[in-house]
């Protein structure tokens, strides 16, 4: 016994029909899933900045240090404070910045002044004071979620 094709209006009522009773329909969209990184784009340079999800966050690995009081580089100089290198980042212009913690998952890039480099540590003249946290890992990664960096 052959089967007889089944006509094309019979396929498409079966498949509108199985749709429907799964719960999907056709022109309906799932719902979207959170965006990663929320930017802030304030009206001072140390208000711009990005809140992350919880699991963006985790997936990054993000950590985060202190700044340090350094006390100064030569005799009756200005007192300096220090950053480890791994929290310098600098944008696509060549400005130095550090990204401070400033509530749970959210993350202010602060401008730089350095002073110098002395192996690990960054010196500086002005920056966020002792005791802020700073992102040492994950910091690029922020950045690039600023400037669009692998948006589609």
């Amino acid at each position: 016994m052959t089967r007889r094709p089944r006509p094309p209006w019979r396929t498409g009522t079966l498949l509108a029909a199985l749709l429907a009773a799964s719960g999907c329909s056709h022109g309906s969209n799932p719902p979207a899933a959170p965006a990663p990184a929320t930017l802030h784009q304030g009206t001072a340079a140390l208000a711009r900045g990005v809140t992350l999800t919880t699991l963006a966050a985790t997936r990054l690995g993000v950590e985060t240090g202190r700044v340090e009081q350094a006390g100064s580089a030569s005799p009756g100089g200005p007192a300096l404070t220090s950053i480890p290198i791994s929290a310098l980042i600098y944008d696509p212009e060549g400005g130095a910045w550090t990204y401070t913690l400033s509530a749970p998952d959210t993350f202010v890039r602060a401008p730089l002044v350095i002073d110098h480099v002395d192996g690990a540590l960054v010196y500086l003249r002005s920056g966020p004071a002792a005791g802020t946290p700073v992102v040492t890992v994950g910091a690029p990664e922020l950045l690039g979620s600023e400037y669009g960096v692998g948006a589609e």
